[in-house]
């Protein structure tokens, strides 16, 4: 079993997301991309996906941090000026911080795979 996807398989998502700028690049060995032997894995995979944002440079545009937390009003409602302050935020920050950020979540160990909690637990 592949962990890879082409962008086709979000060809019944991609209308519904009208208004909104989304990726869906094909993955290692899926779609368009290319078929290496190897570089399946999470981390590989998540690292191809956090070389998209490579491009970004500094000064990071308004509307470019504005669309990276689009996703954030549509899970919770939130003030405007909340949002125009996380802007604010995002648009401080070096793309080069925005870069180190990303590459900093591709090579973390997933919550899964970081091993058990051994305290006991009451779960109401």
């Amino acid at each position: 079993m592949r962990n890879g996807e082409s962008f086709e398989s979000f060809d019944r998502v991609a209308p519904l997301l009208a208004g909104f700028r989304f990726y869906a690049p094909d993955l290692r060995g899926q779609g368009g991309a290319g078929n290496p032997w190897d570089g399946y894995s999470l981390a590989e995979q998540a690292a191809d996906v956090s070389a998209i944002f490579q491009a970004l440079t500094d000064p990071v545009g308004v509307a470019w941090v504005r669309q990276s937390l689009s996703w954030f009003p549509l899970l919770h409602k939130v003030p405007a000026w909340f949002i125009d302050d996380r802007v604010d935020d995002g648009t401080r920050m070096p793309g080069h911080v925005w870069k180190s950020s990303l590459g900093g979540l591709c090579s973390a160990t997933p919550p899964t795979e970081s091993g058990t909690i051994d305290a006991s637990t009451l779960i109401l």
